[in-house]
């Protein structure tokens, strides 16, 4: 099996998914986009063997999503995404417009990330997030660590940087965690992590493909709609051994309904520099939640 880039994978398969729901809906138009061009490079780069496998998987979602939540519609065009439109909290890739209204897919590849937002001392994440600055308590707990970082910008690998866990992950990790608590808006917050529009979530694994329906105002055709959270329960850093000092850097967030989201911070950079990226997962949602997975071989 060719090894790709995440990057290479994942515009791969926004584009065979975008080709074969053309097919299906009986090559409907997909508009040429930089966003498309860029997309279908990627696809061409792939061996024969790995185009074919994106073509049975998306084929066999296409079919599955059409057939259940299009095939009544008249279906104007399929458009592919810019990545841009995610940072204003659309997190999908590939629209399919009818008259009255847009079906939403957001396409991943062997994980179910749902965010990956930074902080840094310039980036007010609670503004960006919710609405709502971050307080001034927040600011005095990550300054040292950000100015610190500063002072070491780019002088080398973060691999190399020793004792990072504890002197720079873990404390913006807990000012995290102690700003957090005190969100205004839940429900706000969480439509920036998991998307502001309805959608189906499309994740293609090795052998197969899984389809999430985020039917958040009812729009969509096929899933139950569900209710975004509106309170915060707990959050806490995940508990670790030291066998595992990976869990050092996650902390978990409980809120009501049955949500629960994963924050792991990380370096987003080879080279050290004053900013860090969350990996920000759904590991827990409403048992509305409507979930299909299909074998494709």
């Amino acid at each position: 099996m060719q090894r790709l880039q995440p990057t290479i994978s994942g515009k791969a398969w926004e584009y065979g998914l975008a080709v074969e729901f053309r097919k299906v809906l009986n090559d409907t138009v997909l508009r040429t986009t930089p966003a498309r061009v860029k997309a279908e490079n990627y696809f061409k780069r792939l061996d024969s063997r790995e185009r074919e496998r994106i073509r049975k998987a998306a084929n066999e979602m296409a079919t599955f999503i059409v057939n259940l939540a299009a095939r009544t519609r008249a279906v104007q065009s399929i458009e592919i995404q810019s990545d841009a439109q995610g940072q204003k909290g659309d997190v999908r890739d590939i629209l399919i417009h009818t008259p009255n209204d847009v079906i939403g897919i957001s396409a991943k590849v062997r994980h179910e990330a749902i965010k990956s937002p930074r902080l840094s001392y310039q980036r007010d994440f609670g503004q960006v997030w919710y609405g709502s600055p971050c307080s001034e308590r927040y600011w005095n707990a990550v300054k040292d660590t950000f100015d610190a970082l500063e002072a070491m910008r780019k002088t080398g690998p973060w691999k190399k940087l020793k004792n990072k866990y504890e002197l720079y992950y873990r404390p913006m990790l807990d000012a995290f965690i102690d700003e957090i608590e005190d969100c205004p808006d839940p429900t706000k917050m969480m439509q920036f992590l998991l998307g502001r529009n309805s959608f189906y979530k499309v994740i293609k694994t090795n052998g197969t493909v899984k389809v999430q329906s985020f039917n958040f105002d009812g729009s969509l055709k096929w899933g139950k709609q569900i209710e975004l959270p509106s309170k915060i329960i707990n959050v806490e850093r995940a508990l670790y051994s030291e066998k595992d000092l990976r869990k050092q850097d996650t902390a978990i967030m409980c809120l009501d309904g049955g949500w629960q989201v994963s924050f792991r911070i990380h370096n987003a950079e080879s080279q050290i520099t004053p900013s860090v990226k969350f990996d920000v997962n759904l590991i827990g949602a409403p048992v509305t939640l409507s979930c299909h997975e299909i074998p494709y071989g």
